[in-house]
C-alpha cells in the first residue's frame, strides 16, 4: 500500500475554480470572492437582476399577461427582459451570459435565442399588439433547455450597453415546443458580465480564484445510487418519484406508516430519447457538483449486482464523459457488498478503478469505506491484497468510520492511510466534537471531515435539530480551522435521510450556493470577500407539532444526535452584506428588523404561518430581496420537518 504522502500530514492549499460556473446545467454566479489586497488588472463579474419582465402572446393579443411566469416559443409567444447598464459604467465588457431558471418544457432541441429590441414598453401594459419589433439577433442559441435547470444563452458583447436601460425579447428555435420561465424571486432573469477594468484592489471585487493544483481534490460529495435525477425517464409530474416516493400511499402502501418514503426529490429533467439517459443525467449532476466547488464524488457501494451495480458503472462513465472529476469507490460496510468474499469484492472495484476517473494519489487508487468498522480488519485487507497483487492496482486506504473511536482507528492503523468520520448532525455536537484531525495525525494518517446540512429520516422515524444552517456553518468552520486533508459532503443526494445538497423540489440550489461559498473557503483558506448583497432563507413548511390530515406515525423529539439539542421552529436569514446595514425579515406579515454588520451573518426569528421574506437595507434602499417560495401551513399533509431554502443567488 502506498501511503498519502501527496496531501502526508500537512495540507497543499488547493482552490475550485468558480469559472465553471458558467458550464451547463451549473449555479448562478457566485457572488463573493476570495480576499485579497493587491492591486491588480484582472477580470471582474457584474450581475445585472432584470429590472421589468413581460410576455406577450397572440392567442390573447390583446390581453397583458400577469402570470407568475415567463414563455417563449417559436411563433406565439415572446418573452421581454429589461436590464439597466449603470453598473456597466466605465467598464470594457468581455463576454456576458443570460441565465434563466426553466420551470417546464417540452422542447428536445436548441435552443433560447436572444434579439435586441426597444425599451420602451412595461410589465403593465404590454400585449402582443403593442410589443416592440425584435431587432437583430444578439446572443448565440442556448443548450436544450431542461425543466428546474438555469438555462445559459451567450450573449454577443456588442449587444450589452454600458449606460442606461437594454432590453432584448426571446424566441425558441424550435417549432411547436412549450417553454415556462420563472418571472420573478431567487431565479429571476439575470445577466453575468465579465469585464476588464483598470487595476483596482482585488478584496473590492469577484473574482475566480486560480485554477486548482491537477490531481489534489480535496472536497468530496458523497452519492447515493438510489435516487439519480431520475428513475424511470418520466416527466417529472407522473415519474416514479412523484407515484411513488412522495405519495404517502406509494409503493402500494409500502410506506404509508411514514407518511411515505420521502419529502424531497430531485429537480428532474424532461424525458429524454436517448438511450444512454442515465449518464447523461449523471452528467447533469457531476457539471452541478464541479460550479459548487466540489472536486469529485465519493461512490457508495452498497450493491454487486443489477441495478445498483450498474448506477455505480454509469457514476464512473458520467464523471468521464465530463472532464476534471473524481471518483473514490466507498464500500458500504453496513450493506450486502462487504458480504462478498474478498475476491469478489476485488474484482468488482477492479471494474469500476478500471472504467472511469478513479481518483490516485501518487500513482494508487484511493479505496474508501461507509462503516470501516462493518467488515473485518482481515476482509479489508484481503481485499487491498488481491487488487495489489492480482488485478496491479496499487491502492491507497481512507477508512471511514460511523464511530471513529480510538479502538476503531487502532485496530485499523497498520492497513489505513487515512480516516474519517460519518459525523454529527447538530451545531452543538459539531462544536464539542474531539480534534480528529489531531488524533488522526497521532497515527500518521489523513482526515476526510463530514460535513451535513441536516438530517430528518421519515422511514426511521428519527431526525437531528439542525438549527437551520447553523450545525453546517459549525461544521465547517471547524473543518477550515483545522485545515484538515478532505471534507466528504454528506450527502449529495440521499433524499431518504434529507441529507441532500443536489438541487431539489424543497430547496433548488440554495444548498449549493451556500456549499460553494464554504468550498472557495476551505480551498483558499481565506473568507470569500462579499461582492452583493444576498440573502439565504431557511425555514420549515409547517411547526414541529403541526397534525398533519394523512394518519401515520409521527416523529417524537430529536434523537438522532443525542437529546441535547431540542427541536425548535424559526425562520433563518443567513447575509452577505457589502457593508453594514438594516436586515428585515418578515414572517406572516409581521416584521423583524435587525442591524447587521459587513461580510457574513445570520439571524433568526420566530416561525409563523403564511409567507416568509427577507430584505437587505441601506441608505434608505432596497439592495436585495427575497421571497421563499415555500409558505408556512398549519395543517400539512404529512409530516415534514426538513428546512427548506431559498436564495437571491
Amino acid at each position: 500500500m502506498t501511503r498519502m504522502t501527496s496531501v502526508s500530514r500537512r495540507k497543499i492549499p488547493l482552490i475550485a475554480s468558480l469559472a465553471l460556473a458558467l458550464v451547463a446545467s451549473a449555479l448562478p454566479a457566485a457572488a463573493f470572492a476570495p480576499a485579497a489586497s493587491a492591486a491588480t488588472a484582472s477580470p471582474e463579474k457584474v450581475v445585472l437582476k432584470a429590472v421589468d419582465t413581460a410576455w406577450a402572446t397572440n392567442r390573447y393579443p390583446s390581453t397583458v399577461q400577469k402570470h407568475d411566469y415567463l414563455s417563449a416559443t417559436r411563433s406565439a409567444d415572446t418573452t421581454f427582459l429589461k436590464f439597466s447598464g449603470a453598473a456597466l459604467k466605465g467598464k470594457d465588457v468581455k463576454s456576458a451570459s443570460l441565465e434563466l431558471k426553466v420551470r417546464s418544457t417540452t422542447a428536445t432541441k436548441p435552443g433560447l435565442v436572444a434579439y435586441k429590441t426597444s425599451s420602451n414598453w412595461s410589465a403593465g401594459t404590454l400585449t402582443f399588439n403593442n410589443k416592440p419589433a425584435a431587432g437583430g439577433v444578439a446572443s448565440g442559441q442556448s443548450a436544450t433547455v431542461v425543466a428546474g435547470q438555469v438555462v445559459r444563452v451567450p450573449l454577443n458583447v456588442d449587444a450589452i450597453p454600458t449606460t442606461g436601460n437594454f432590453s432584448f425579447s426571446l424566441k425558441y428555435a424550435q417549432a411547436g415546443i412549450r417553454l415556462q420561465m420563472e418571472r420573478s424571486g431567487a431565479y429571476a432573469a439575470k445577466i453575468v458580465v465579465t469585464t476588464a477594468n483598470e487595476a483596482v484592489a482585488t478584496e473590492d471585487r469577484p473574482q475566480a480564484p486560480s485554477p486548482k493544483p491537477s490531481g489534489s481534490p480535496r472536497v468530496f460529495a458523497h452519492y447515493f445510487v438510489p435516487y439519480p435525477l431520475s428513475l424511470d425517464n418520466k416527466a417529472p409530474e407522473s415519474d416514479y418519484y412523484a407515484r411513488n416516493y412522495l405519495s404517502p400511499s406509494g409503493e402500494n402502501g409500502k410506506f404509508s406508516e411514514q407518511g411515505g418514503l420521502l419529502r424531497d426529490r430531485p429537480l428532474s429533467p424532461a424525458p429524454q430519447s436517448a438511450s444512454d439517459w442515465r449518464v447523461r443525467n449523471m452528467a447533469t449532476e457531476v457539471r452541478q457538483a464541479k460550479a459548487a466547488g466540489i472536486d469529485g464524488w465519493m461512490l457508495n457501494l452498497m450493491s454487486s449486482s443489477g441495478q445498483g451495480w450498474e448506477a455505480g458503472i454509469n457514476v464512473m462513465k458520467a464523471s468521464a464523459s465530463v472532464g476534471d472529476f473524481v471518483v473514490v469507490p466507498m464500500v458500504d460496510g453496513s450493506s450486502g457488498f462487504v458480504k462478498n468474499t474478498p475476491t469478489q469484492a476485488a474484482s468488482l472495484l477492479n471494474q469500476l478503478y478500471r472504467s472511469g476517473p478513479a481518483y490516485k494519489i501518487n500513482g494508487s487508487y484511493l479505496l474508501s469505506s461507509f462503516k470501516a468498522e462493518g467488515a473485518s480488519v482481515s476482509w479489508w485487507s484481503q481485499v487491498i491484497s488481491i487488487l495489489e497483487k492480482t488485478h496491479g492496482l496499487p491502492i491507497t486506504f481512507q477508512a471511514v468510520f460511523l464511530n471513529a473511536s480510538d479502538d476503531n482507528m487502532k485496530a485499523f492503523a497498520p492497513i489505513a492511510d487515512g480516516y474519517g468520520n460519518w459525523g454529527s448532525r447538530t451545531e452543538r455536537n459539531s462544536l464539542a466534537r474531539p480534534n480528529y484531525d489531531a488524533r488522526a495525525a497521532s497515527y500518521g494518517k489523513t482526515w476526510m471531515e463530514p460535513i451535513a446540512v441536516q438530517d430528518v429520516r421519515f422511514n426511521a422515524s428519527r431526525w437531528a435539530e439542525s438549527n437551520n444552517t447553523a450545525a453546517v456553518r459549525a461544521q465547517w468552520k471547524r473543518a477550515i480551522e483545522e485545515n484538515v486533508d478532505y471534507v466528504q459532503l454528506v450527502t449529495w443526494n440521499d433524499y431518504s435521510e434529507s441529507t441532500q445538497i443536489a438541487p431539489s423540489q424543497a430547496h433548488g440550489d440554495s444548498f449549493l450556493d451556500l456549499t460553494r461559498y464554504y468550498t472557495t473557503w476551505f480551498e483558499t483558506g481565506k473568507a470569500p470577500a462579499v461582492a452583493s448583497d444576498e440573502i439565504l432563507l431557511t425555514h420549515r413548511t409547517q411547526f414541529v407539532n403541526a397534525k398533519p390530515t394523512f394518519s401515520h406515525k409521527l416523529m417524537g423529539a430529536p434523537t438522532l444526535d443525542g437529546t441535547s439539542t431540542p427541536a425548535r421552529d424559526t425562520v433563518e436569514a443567513v447575509v452577505w452584506m457589502k457593508a453594514a446595514g438594516t436586515v428585515r425579515i418578515t414572517v406572516g406579515g409581521k416584521t423583524t428588523t435587525v442591524s447587521a454588520p459587513a461580510g457574513m451573518s445570520a439571524h433568526t426569528v420566530a416561525l409563523g404561518l403564511g409567507t416568509v421574506s427577507a430584505s437587505i437595507e441601506r441608505s434608505g434602499s432596497v439592495t436585495a430581496k427575497l421571497t421563499s417560495p415555500y409558505k408556512v401551513v398549519s395543517t400539512p399533509k404529512v409530516q415534514d420537518l426538513q428546512y427548506y431554502a431559498a436564495s437571491t443567488w
